[in-house]
C-alpha cells in the first residue's frame, strides 16, 4: 500500500478524532436496544472537525498528567499502522521524538511536542504536485472509507488487547471489567448489565481466559446491543427535528408473570430452535429480579442451569424438560414454611457478605498459574478488605447476632465443631501467606486453605488447625496440623470499648510429614491466638484481633 493511501488513512483518523472516544474506540451515536436499559443515548455527535483535532487525539492517549510517553505514541493506531507496514521507519520516528522538547524527566512529551511530531509525520507524505490532495482524499468513494474504518477498528482492538492482556497473551475477566475503560464507561452509564456481560464472557472465553479472537467476538456481541447511526442519519435527523420520531423497535421484551406455568414460560423464552440458552434467560424478569435482589445467588443459578442443560455444539441449552426441572429446583429453594413466624431469614448484611465471598472465590478459581490468588483473601486488594470490613461492621449490629440476643453470654457448645476460614484481612496472615508460613517458604508451595476444629467435654478443650499446602506437582502437597487447647475468656473490645468474649488458643505442637516441633517456636501462629468474637449464628463466626481490630477472620461451620 503506497503512502498516498496512508495519508487518506491518517486524515480519516484525524476526522474520527473529533467524535467521542472510549479508550481509543470511536463511538458514533448509539441507541441501546437491550431490554435491560432501553432507548438511552450513549454518545452524541460532537462539533465538526476543527483545528483542535490533533490535541483531541493527544488527550485521548495521554496520561492523567497530560503527558505522553514514547511507548504510548507508537501504539496510537494511525502511527502503529504506518510503522508496521514500513511506511514510517522507526529511525524516522526516533528522529522526530528526539527533536521535540520533553518533560523534566526526559521521558514524556506535552501536547505542543505531539503536534510537531504529528506534523513531521504528515510532511513525509505531502504531494507537491497536488495542492488539493487532502480535499480529494477526504472525498474518496464509500468503499475506500469502509476499508479505512476497518483498519482503524482492527488496529484499535489490537492495541487495546495488547494493553490489557498478560504475558501469556490472554485476558482475564476481572481485567476486562475493571481496567478496560470502554467497559467501565458502559457500566457507569447503565448501558449494559452484569448478566449480559457474563453471558458474552461464557460465549467468548475458554478455561477462564480470553484470546484476541475471543476479544473480537466479545466486541461484536457488544455491538449487537446497540443501534448505530451513521453521520448521514444524524444530519437527516437533525434536519427533521420538528417531526415526531418513532422509538427504536425492540427485538424482544421481558417475560413477566410468576404465576405462569413453566411450560408457558419456556415457550415465551425459547428461540426458534425451541431451546433456551443463557442469553434467553436474561429476558425472564422474575429470574433477573431474584438475582438482583440476592434471593438467588449467581453461583446457585449457574449450577442449576449446568446440571439441567444439554450441549448443542459448543454451547449449553435447556430443553423444555430441562427448563421445567430447573424451574422446580429454583421454586424448591423458596418453599413456604408451615409456620412463617418460625422462618429464619438471613439478614441483608450476611447475604451481602456471603455473595461477595462466593463471587470472590469464583473469580479466584477461574485464574490459572501464577495469576491465581491465594484463598481466604490473603492477597486480596485493599478495596476488598475495606468492603468486607464495612459489611462485617453492619452484620455485627444485626439482631440475628447471637451475641446481641444473649447479651454476650456465649457457651463452649456454641463453638464446638469444624469451621472453615473463608476470609481474613489480617496483615500478619497476609505477610506469612498462611497460618504456619510454610506456604510462602516451601519450594513451589502455596497456602491452600485452613480448617479449625474445636472440641469440648468436661475433661478437655482441644483445638486443631489443618492447613493445606498445595505444591507442584500436586502429589507433593501436604497438610500442616497444629494442635493445642482453647477456652473462652471475658475481655473488653478495643473496637467497641464494651465487654466481649475472647476465643483464647494456646498452640502445643506443629506437625507436617515426619516433622513435629513445639508450637512456641512458630511466631506465625500468633494472629489466631487471641480473637474477640464479634458475630455468631448457627453457621457463621466472625472474630477480630484483640489488639488489632482491623484483623478480621470469617469462619463458616462445615459438616
Amino acid at each position: 500500500m503506497n503512502r498516498q493511501i496512508y495519508v487518506t488513512c491518517l486524515l480519516k483518523i484525524i476526522y474520527l478524532a473529533s467524535l467521542p472516544f472510549y479508550n481509543g474506540f470511536v463511538i458514533p451515536t448509539v441507541v441501546r436496544r437491550s431490554p435491560f436499559v432501553r432507548n438511552q443515548i450513549l454518545m452524541t455527535k460532537t462539533a465538526s472537525t476543527t483545528d483542535d483535532e490533533i490535541p483531541s487525539i493527544f488527550s485521548t492517549y495521554s496520561n492523567e498528567e497530560g503527558l505522553m510517553t514514547k511507548e504510548t505514541l507508537v501504539k496510537i493506531p494511525s502511527i502503529a499502522e504506518l510503522v508496521s507496514d514500513g511506511d514510517l521507519l522507526e529511525s524516522e520516528l526516533d528522529e522526530f521524538w528526539d527533536s521535540v522538547p520533553k518533560s523534566t524527566t526526559g521521558k514524556s512529551i506535552a501536547v505542543d511536542s505531539f503536534k510537531k511530531i504529528y506534523q513531521s509525520i504528515d510532511d513525509l507524505f505531502e504531494d507537491a504536485d497536488d495542492e488539493d490532495n487532502s480535499s480529494t482524499m477526504l472525498s474518496r468513494e464509500s468503499d475506500t472509507n469502509s476499508e479505512i474504518d476497518a483498519i482503524v477498528e482492527s488496529g484499535d482492538l489490537k492495541v487495546t488487547f495488547a494493553q490489557l492482556c498478560n504475558d501469556d497473551k490472554v485476558l482475564t475477566k476481572d481485567v476486562l471489567l475493571e481496567e478496560w475503560d470502554e467497559m467501565v464507561g458502559l457500566f457507569k452509564e447503565n448501558l449494559v448489565s452484569r448478566e449480559e456481560i457474563d453471558i458474552f464472557w461464557d460465549k467468548t472465553s475458554e478455561n477462564g481466559v480470553m484470546t484476541f479472537d475471543g476479544f473480537t467476538r466479545f466486541n461484536d456481541l457488544l455491538d449487537e446491543l446497540f443501534e448505530f447511526e451513521d453521520e448521514e442519519d444524524i444530519v437527516s435527523n437533525e434536519a427533521k427535528s420538528d417531526e415526531p420520531v418513532a422509538p427504536p423497535q425492540e427485538k424482544r421484551i421481558m417475560v413477566e408473570g410468576d404465576d405462569l406455568p413453566p411450560a408457558v414460560l419456556f415457550s415465551n423464552l425459547a428461540s426458534s430452535n425451541n431451546l433456551v440458552g443463557l442469553q434467553d434467560l436474561a429476558y425472564w424478569k422474575d429470574l433477573q429480579d431474584m438475582l438482583k435482589e440476592g434471593d438467588l445467588l449467581q453461583k446457585e443459578f449457574k449450577e442449576l442451569f449446568r446440571i439441567n442443560a444439554v450441549k448443542k455444539g459448543s454451547e449449553l441449552f435447556l430443553t423444555e424438560e430441562g427448563f421445567i426441572n430447573m424451574y422446580n429446583a429454583i421454586d424448591d429453594l423458596f418453599e413456604d414454611d408451615s409456620n412463617p413466624a418460625e422462618t429464619s431469614k438471613s439478614p441483608d448484611a450476611k447475604r451481602a457478605l456471603m455473595e461477595f465471598l462466593d463471587e470472590f472465590e469464583m473469580q479466584r478459581i477461574m485464574k490459572d498459574g501464577a495469576e491465581k490468588r491465594l484463598p481466604c483473601g490473603l492477597d486480596a486488594e485493599e478495596a476488598d478488605d475495606k468492603l468486607v470490613d464495612r459489611i462485617v461492621s453492619a452484620l455485627e449490629k444485626d439482631p440475628s447476632n447471637v451475641i446481641e440476643k444473649r447479651q454476650g453470654d456465649l457457651q463452649q457448645e456454641d463453638f464446638v465443631g469444624d469451621w472453615q476460614l473463608l476470609y481474613s484481612t489480617s496483615s500478619a496472615m497476609k505477610f506469612n501467606k498462611g497460618l504456619s508460613g510454610l506456604g510462602g517458604s516451601f519450594p513451589n508451595g502455596k497456602f491452600g486453605g485452613l480448617k479449625q476444629t474445636l472440641k469440648y467435654s468436661r475433661f478437655m478443650q482441644d483445638v486443631e488447625y489443618y492447613e493445606q499446602i498445595d505444591v507442584r506437582p500436586s502429589s507433593a502437597s501436604f497438610e500442616v496440623k497444629v494442635n493445642g487447647a482453647w477456652e473462652l475468656r471475658k475481655s473488653t473490645s478495643l473496637f467497641t470499648n464494651k465487654p466481649c468474649t475472647m476465643l483464647y488458643v494456646e498452640p502445643d505442637r506443629v506437625s507436617y510429614g515426619p516433622t513435629s516441633t513445639r508450637a512456641d517456636h512458630w511466631k506465625s501462629l500468633g494472629p489466631l491466638n487471641m480473637l474477640d468474637v464479634t458475630y455468631l449464628d448457627d453457621d457463621l463466626r466472625i472474630m477480630r484481633g484483640n489488639t488489632a481490630t482491623d484483623a478480621i477472620f470469617v469462619f463458616q461451620r462445615i459438616g
